[in-house]
This record gives structure tokens, C-alpha cells and sequence, in this order.
């Protein structure tokens, strides 16, 4: 699970000032475009006008162009788009950028569109979905201006986020941006928060190395913003005031074989994200290569070099590696044959550079495992979704406890150094008036580290975790040895109560909001359905997105880089649902089997809310798991 919204250096310099509504607000932004999180928090699940209407408006063109997806599919995806608009226009109030999305969706699942009609509503929806940006960052303003509402306020935060990763934003550049913003030391207005959230695009050049050939030719015929020159003679490549460290970096490749350096301009909103869509424009211009000299290996380095147009700072960006100590296996070596093909598949879509070839490979990693039925898929899944969002709420509030002793810590440590460091001084001046000043100033140094200290010391005994520790124990990253215990801990008189006051808001909130649901039927009921229409809509675009890739040779649309991650996502939450079925079976079920006896067992759990039974009486230990008692604990 991620932890980004969670950095020790932002949340220090934010919460001084900001308010706790607009901490809120950019801790949830920043959540949402962590690669690392669980689906339920990433932006692809967030269900966000930017994200989700691009889906419709590509299904609505290709099916006008190539008749792919079927009538059918495309029905369901324009209904989703209906839901999802009138979901938020019930929470933002009417506006005309809303009203005309709807009157466009509505025309479209009013009866089955021709081919010429889906065409034509194709166009006027991108009209309206062209405006969206504009809206999103209108309503952000005036949440960060003034107190929204928890509603509206994490609506207008889950936009966001949506909106970011549509722009591909970069999650460690947005905290530097941001933690350089906060560190300005004054009240943060609502559009220097914006331009820390979304820079305006600008110009950047990149640097790759293509082993296999010295030249690429007649290049610039395809993409007019390359240069190239062979690796051996990569001295005549020039980048102004950063032509040295281009030289660096090429000269860091081994010169073996043939090769050859291409730069290639693109425009982006920080040097990450340009240097992940250069490697994606390069490694599509090899495609036209690789065809046309089929016996040739041609193929694009990892690493490139990123400079800004018109500056001198530059960075190297190489294949992200996450590591652990020990890596484990998904399940027990016993294994159905189709879960095996399927682990394949999904091993290949988290390495392919292509998002819309992603999102197919996971579908098909899907149906490996023969779950066909996306209805019922999606019912077993958000009893996974309700599962990771209980453990969600034990993890951050375990990063805010870390995080903000951890900027404690290292302010201490900052102002011991720097009364050390006064103190040399002092001493080392001979006497006279320099030397008082210098005496003045370790005093005053002396004083800071007192109070930094003396906060720091405070603030530990008010983030004593030990008593939680002991209520709900846990194991390295913030694994439970047991998650009824955390549910205890959520939901009756605690020692969280005391650590709740003292957490950053998003985990303090998140916590609450949680403690609120498990004690109501009727509330964790509504999340739960809602949580399986959001599967629902995930599902049915995976697959019109499959049928677009492999059918209609689609490879490129817009927000495909957020589909592409949210695939992914999806089929890492179905592989993580039966590998803990799969954990404690003692025979192993079909996937399908699986998946039905799942499906049931959310409708049993629904029946149970219905009848007034307390959601904190599930067994989430094993809500996902084959006990015979589940869903409820046997008390």
C-alpha cells in the first residue's frame, strides 16, 4: 500500500500554514495518485468525471468508426457515465458544464445509437468533457478558500486527483512543488496551492539510447522534435547550457555494437512525466523500425536524461525498482491451472509500456481465471474493496504517527546542530563585540532547541502507541496479526481516542468516518453498494477497452495512462481475493467457484445489514476467506 499524502516534510511545513479542512484536501489529492496504493484509493477508482468520460467518448467515436465496442457495452458505459454525473452534479449543485454532459448522455442511452449518431454525440461530448479542467480547479479554489462540507470537500479532492493523473503529475515532484510552497512561511492561497498541484505544461527535451542500430532514418518524418546521432559520435548533440551533463550521461553507456542517441521535445508538467512520455513517443516510433527491418533487435534503454527548455536543471530517470527483504509468493504452490495462466498475464500487463495493452493483458488475465460474469465479479470484489479500506485506516494511522514524529524529530535535530554550530563559534571568536553578538546568538540558538525539544518530548507521549500496539498487534509495514483486533480498536472505547486529536486529518477523519460506518447497518450498506457499482463501471470499461485494443487496434486515448494503471490495480485486487481464498482452502475451487460462493456471501452480508446486524460483527479476518462461519464472528 502507498503512502504517499504521508511525507514527513510536506505535512511539517503544511499544518503550519494551513488549515486542517486544506491539509485534508491535499493529503487526499496526493493519495490519489500513488502508484503504490490499493485500487480503492487510487485515481482510477475514483470514479472522476476526467478519468471515466474519455472511456465513454472513445467507445461512443470507435463505435461510430469501427462499431467496436458492440451496442450493447456501449449502452452500459453511457448509463455509467449517466450515474456518474448525476453523482456529482447531486453534491456540486447545477452547473452548465454538468447539465450539458447529461443532456448528451441521456440522448445517447435513449435508444440504441446508429453509427452516424454515435459520431455526432462523440463530438459534442468532447465539447463538454474539454471543459471539465476548467470547473475542477474553479470548485478546488473555493474548497481551499472556504469550509465545504466533508461531502463536497472530498468530491472536489477525489477531482483532483483524477485530473492530476489524467495530466500524468508526477507524485514526488507534487510533493516537492508543494512542500516548496508551504515552506514559503505565509498562508497559502488557493492559486499558489493550484500551480503546486498542476505547473503549467512546458517543454522538455529527453535523452534515449536505442541499442541495435546507429540510426534511425528519416526520423524527424515521424516525429519532427528528434535529433539522433550515432552513440560513438554523440558529442555533436547539443543542449546549451546542459550539453555537459548530456555528454555525462551518454558517456555513461557502454559503446558495444550498434547504437544510437535520440533526444526527442515533449510537453509535460514536470521532468518525470516527460521523461515517461518520451520513452512512450520512442518506443512507439520504433514500431514503424521494427517493422521495417524485421531481423534487426532493436531496442530502448531504460534510462533517459530529462532537461526543462530554457534551464539547466536536468535528471536522469531510470526503471523505478521497489524492493523488499524477502519476496512471497502469491499462494501455496497447489494452484488451479487457470490461476497459474492467469498470474502469467498479469505479470506481462505490469510490464508492458503501453497502457491501453495493459489494460487488455489484465482483462485477459481476468478471464483466464474464466470469470467471465463481470456482475458477479464485481459483487465479490467490493467485499475485498470493504476489507482493504478497514486495513487502510489501521495504516494511516500508523504513518501519521510515524510522520509526524519524524519531523519532530529531525526539527530537534536541526536546531541541536545548529546551537552546536553557534557554540564553535562563539568560543572560537576572540573577545570583543562580534563576541557577544555570537553569544547573543547561541542563546537564542540554545533557547530554539529547548522548545523544539521540549515539543518533541511532548509530542511523543501524546503519539504513545504502545496501549494500540497491544490491543491490535502488528508486524512489520504495519501487518496485523489479526484484523478483528483493529476492528475492536475502531469501534469501541480504545486507545485510539486519545491518538485521534493528535493525527494528521486525513487519517484522523478516515478513522472516524470508519468508526461511524462499522456502527451503521444502513451506512456500510450503502458503501458497499456503491463500492460494487464502482466495480461494476471499472469492469465494463476493462473490457470495452480489451475490445478496442485487441479488436480495433486502439493503442492510444486520452486518460489511457491512468486506465492503464487502474488495470492493473483491478487485476491485483483479483488475484489478492483469491489468493486469500486460495491461503486457507483446504481444496482449491475453481476461480469461478470461488467467485460465485463470494458473490453470495456479499449478498448474505447485505441481508445481514438489512436485519440491523452491526458491520463490526463481521469476521473480516476471513471475509474474503473459505470459513464456514463467515461473514459473521462466532461470539
Amino acid at each position: 500500500m502507498g503512502e504517499r499524502g504521508f511525507d514527513a516534510q510536506l505535512l511539517g511545513h503544511l499544518v503550519e500554514v494551513a488549515s486542517d479542512d486544506q491539509v485534508h484536501l491535499v493529503q487526499r489529492v496526493a493519495g490519489g495518485i500513488d502508484p503504490g496504493t490499493v485500487f480503492g484509493k487510487h485515481a482510477s477508482s475514483l470514479a472522476g468525471l476526467v478519468t471515466e468520460l474519455p472511456r465513454v467518448h472513445a467507445a461512443l467515436f470507435h463505435h461510430h468508426r469501427q462499431g467496436q465496442p458492440a451496442i450493447r457495452l456501449l449502452n452500459r458505459l453511457c448509463a455509467n457515465g449517466v450515474r456518474l454525473v448525476r453523482g456529482v452534479r447531486d453534491i456540486w449543485g447545477a452547473d452548465p458544464t454538468l447539465d450539458g454532459l447529461l443532456a448528451v448522455l441521456a440522448e445517447a442511452i435513449g435508444e440504441p445509437p446508429s453509427r452516424d449518431l454515435a459520431g455526432d454525440l462523440a463530438t459534442r461530448l468532447q465539447r463538454h468533457v474539454d471543459d471539465l479542467p476548467a470547473l475542477i480547479a474553479t470548485r478546488f479554489k473555493r474548497a481551499w478558500a472556504g469550509p465545504a462540507g466533508p461531502t463536497l470537500a472530498d468530491s472536489v479532492a477525489d477531482e483532483v486527483a483524477c485530473l492530476l493523473a489524467f495530466a500524468d503529475r508526477d507524485p514526488t515532484a507534487l510533493e516537492h512543488d508543494l512542500t516548496a510552497a508551504a515552506r514559503a512561511g505565509k498562508p497559502l492561497d488557493a492559486d499558489t496551492v493550484w500551480r503546486a498541484l498542476l505547473p503549467d505544461p512546458a517543454e522538455h527535451v529527453v535523452a534515449g539510447v536505442v541499442r541495435g542500430t546507429a540510426e534511425l532514418r528519416d526520423l524527424r518524418l515521424f516525429h519532427p522534435g528528434t535529433d539522433q546521432r550515432p552513440l560513438r559520435a554523440a558529442t555533436g548533440l547539443r543542449w546549451g547550457m546542459s550539453t555537459g551533463r548530456l555528454h555525462k550521461f551518454v558517456s555513461g553507456f557502454a559503446v558495444a555494437g550498434e547504437a544510437c542517441v535520440v533526444t526527442v521535445t515533449v510537453t509535460a508538467r514536470d521532468k518525470p512525466s516527460a521523461g515517461r512520455l518520451a520513452r512512450r513517443t520512442l518506443a512507439e516510433l520504433l514500431d514503424q523500425y521494427l517493422a521495417g527491418t524485421r531481423f534487426a533487435e532493436l531496442e530502448l534503454d531504460p534510462r533517459v536524461l530529462v532537461a526543462r527548455v530554457g534551464t539547466t536543471s536536468t535528471l536522469e530517470l531510470g526503471p523505478p525498482v521497489r524492493g523488499t527483504p524477502q519476496a512471497k509468493p502469491l499462494t501455496t504452490p497447489h494452484l488451479p491451472e487457470e490461476v497459474r495462466r492467469s498470474l502469467r498475464m498479469a505479470h506481462i500487463a505490469a510490464r508492458t509500456d503501453s497502457p491501453s495493452a495493459a489494460a487488455a493483458l489484465s482483462w485477459s488475465a481476468v478471464e483466464a481465471c474464466g470469470l467471465a460474469n463481470r456482475d458477479e465479479l464485481a459483487a465479490a470484489l467490493s467485499l475485498q474493496c470493504l476489507r482493504q479500506a478497514v486495513v487502510q485506516t489501521h495504516r494511516n494511522v500508523r504513518l501519521s504517527v510515524v510522520t509526524r514524529l519524524a519531523f519532530a524529530r529531525n526539527r530537534t535535530e536541526l536546531a541541536a546542530l545548529s546551537a552546536r554550530q553557534a557554540r564553535r563559534a562563539a568560543d572560537a571568536c576572540p573577545p570583543g563585540p562580534r563576541r557577544e553578538e555570537l553569544r547573543d546568538a547561541l542563546a537564542h540558538a540554545d533557547k530554539i532547541h529547548r522548545e523544539v525539544r521540549d515539543a518533541h518530548d511532548d509530542l511523543r507521549g501524546k503519539l504513545d502507541t504502545t496501549a494500540l500496539e497491544a490491543a491490535a498487534p502488528y508486524r512489520r509495514r504495519f501487518h496485523l496479526d489479526d484484523l478483528n483486533t483493529w476492528v475492536d480498536v475502531l469501534t469501541g472505547p480504545s486507545p485510539l481516542d486519545d491518538l485521534l486529536p493528535h493525527l494528521h486529518p486525513l487519517a484522523g477523519r478516515q478513522a472516524a468516518v470508519w468508526r461511524s460506518r462499522l456502527a451503521s447497518p444502513r451506512r456500510c450498506a450503502a458503501w458497499l453498494r456503491r463500492r460494487q457499482q464502482r466495480m461494476t463501471t471499472v469492469l465494463d470499461a476493462l473490457y470495452a477497452t480489451r475490445n478496442l485494443t485487441l479488436h480495433a487496434g486502439v493503442f492510444q486515448s486520452a486518460a489511457d495512462t491512468v486506465h492503464g494503471a487502474g488495470a492493473v490495480l483491478v487485476t491485483d485486487l483479483v488475484l489478492e481475493l483469491l489468493g486469500h481464498w486460495y491461503n486457507t482452502a483446504p481444496t482449491a475451487r475453481q476461480p469461478v467457484s470461488v467467485v460465485t460462493a463470494l458473490a453470495r456471501r456479499q449478498a448474505a452480508v447485505l441481508a445481514g445489514f438489512a436485519r440491523g446486524t452491526p458491520p463490526a460483527a463481521l469476521d473480516f479476518e476471513s471475509l474474503t476467506a473459505p470459513v464456514p462461519s463467515a461473514p459473521w464472528r462466532l461470539r
